[in-house]
């Protein structure tokens, strides 16, 4: 079987960079938006390709696997989305890759956030992304130790530092995050 991913892709590699944002203690990525990786990722959302959803997940979880398998005490915990929008496209990216990661590092992962309908992220600028959050996203799940939030792309920061603050608190101690690609970030590792 071929893959649907050019070598660019698949040879990929992780990066780790700090994000401006208090709540998080830590980020790793494969690639830049602006990369064939990212490309994938546009496609795969654009054309609700489940197929190409899970070949990402699992070269998601084979590149991140060897970085995180010496955390301890870690519970991986997609970034969600609505029921709306999961049901029109019938897979949830973030999931399929948290459980594509747990299950390389024999860990576990769990739901633990919830999202009310309404504007996407996408859709806005870096000031309405910090607020269109605010009272639609919420803890449902209390989470120990640390938590990696598994996301597809990082582009501002904002949904991963809503979500992290939703996490922090009763039981959870650090929010990292990990993303298939990113924005190019001041100060990361990659070019």
């Amino acid at each position: 079987m071929t893959s649907p991913l050019c070598s660019d892709c698949r040879a990929s590699h992780t990066h780790r960079f700090t994000p401006k944002h208090a709540a998080i203690s830590g980020a790793w990525t494969l690639a830049g938006y602006d990369t064939p990786l990212g490309e994938a990722i546009a496609r795969c959302k654009r054309t609700d390709d489940r197929a190409l959803a899970v070949t990402l997940a699992r070269l998601f979880a084979r590149r991140l696997a060897p970085h995180l398998a010496a955390m301890p005490n870690v519970t991986l915990v997609p970034t969600p989305t609505t029921k709306r929008r999961q049901l029109k496209r019938g897979f949830h990216l973030p999931s399929l890759q948290a459980a594509a990661l747990a299950h390389a590092m024999r860990t576990r992962w769990r739901t633990a956030l919830h999202l009310e309908h309404g504007p996407k992220q996408a859709d806005m600028g870096l000031e309405a992304r910090r607020h269109n959050l605010i009272g639609r996203l919420r803890s449902v799940r209390s989470v120990p130790h640390t938590v990696v939030l598994v996301d597809d792309v990082w582009t501002t920061g904002q949904t991963a530092a809503a979500c992290a603050r939703e996490l922090l608190g009763d039981h959870t101690e650090w929010v990292k995050v990990a993303t298939l690609c990113a924005k190019r970030v001041e100060g990361s590792s990659f070019p």
